[in-house]
């Protein structure tokens, strides 16, 4: 269980088993909200069964990112112990970060790419099949894109463990040569991002987008306060 929460595996990828954590359900809601208030809702007149199997299809979505990061450290010989479905989105529970600067970089940047390509997909293939699509699936593939577009700029953010946060790390670990090192300056760096953002999450009301911000200061926070054989050791370093 991760922070304790109850999962259910609900199927196996690359000899990865998939978990869903009960606060995941959160998730489903929270899609399915944005799916029904989406713009293109307004003019579809989608049921509730339809609005269901988007969010579905989004948290379909969700996983490629990061199944990406599952093959891409497959293949730089890193195993993922698990991939979860949590609150507020999903992780893949690797047992290193990558052995060097150059690894994690990769290991972090696949996730992105593959949201960037999903969104490339759908949105060529709803400008090229306009004419051809339904109103329904013209709309999917468009909300689909807007979704991948919007995981791969979110998770480029440099706040740690996000995989913008992992860049920053992986770049500073390069100079200087010091993992440790490079994870607290990723992470004070994650704590000034989020406390900026979590203030703008307050004034525009974003509420959830909030709650994020709260988990990775905490998160980043532990991480200062870590000794550095307890930080080597809990990212396989």
């Amino acid at each position: 269980m991760l922070m304790g929460f109850p999962s259910k595996k609900i199927g196996t990828v690359f000899n990865v088993p998939i978990y869903v954590e009960l606060p995941a359900i959160l998730t489903v809601v929270l899609l399915a909200i944005w799916v029904y208030s989406h713009r293109l809702i307004a003019v579809l007149d989608y049921k509730e069964a339809t609005t269901a199997l988007l969010s579905i299809g989004l948290l379909i979505w969700l996983l490629f990112h990061e199944f990406a990061h599952v093959r891409a450290g497959q293949l730089l010989g890193f195993e993922t112990k698990e991939v979860r479905l949590i609150l507020f989105g999903a992780v893949a529970c690797m047992q290193s970060v990558g052995n060097s600067a150059l690894t994690m970089f990769l290991i972090a940047i696949a996730g992105p790419i593959m949201s960037v390509i999903l969104w490339a997909i759908f949105y060529i293939s709803a400008n090229i099949f306009a004419d051809t699509l339904s109103p329904f699936w013209l709309a999917a593939f468009t909300i689909f894109a807007e979704f991948n577009i919007i995981i791969a700029i979110f998770n480029m953010l440099p706040m740690f463990p996000m995989d913008g946060g992992r860049c920053v790390v992986s770049a500073f670990w390069a100079i200087t040569k010091n993992f440790t090192l490079s994870l607290k300056i990723g992470a004070v760096i994650a704590i000034i991002f989020a406390v900026l953002l979590g203030v703008l999450s307050v004034y525009i009301n974003a509420y959830v987008m909030l709650m994020v911000m709260v988990f990775i200061i905490l998160s980043n926070l532990a991480i200062l306060r870590s000794p550095n054989e307890r930080i080597l050791q809990m990212h396989g370093i």
